[in-house]
């Protein structure tokens, strides 16, 4: 990806080089813990049901909302500028 070059009005340009996207995932992790438990005692009706609520919330994932960004600057001048 190319590097994103942001100006704030006027001030000085910044360099970003990345942005990852967290997604507010606390119902899918707990359907994962909730599957490794049903593997533990082999319950392969749970097993199964589970997965079939995973596999629609993957299906939904686009509408997960924003928890927050993990944004990585060229350098420390740039995290200043917008700090």
């Amino acid at each position: 990806m190319k590097d994103q070059i942001l100006n704030f009005g006027g001030r000085e340009q910044i360099r970003i080089v990345r942005i990852d996207l967290a997604f507010d995932n606390e119902q899918m992790i707990k359907l994962f813990k909730e599957r490794g438990q049903a593997i533990r005692h082999n319950d392969t009706e749970k097993i199964a049901s589970i997965e079939n609520k995973i596999n629609s919330k993957r299906d939904n994932h686009y509408h997960t909302p924003i928890a927050g960004a993990f944004i990585i600057f060229e350098d420390d001048r740039n995290l200043k500028i917008v700090l």
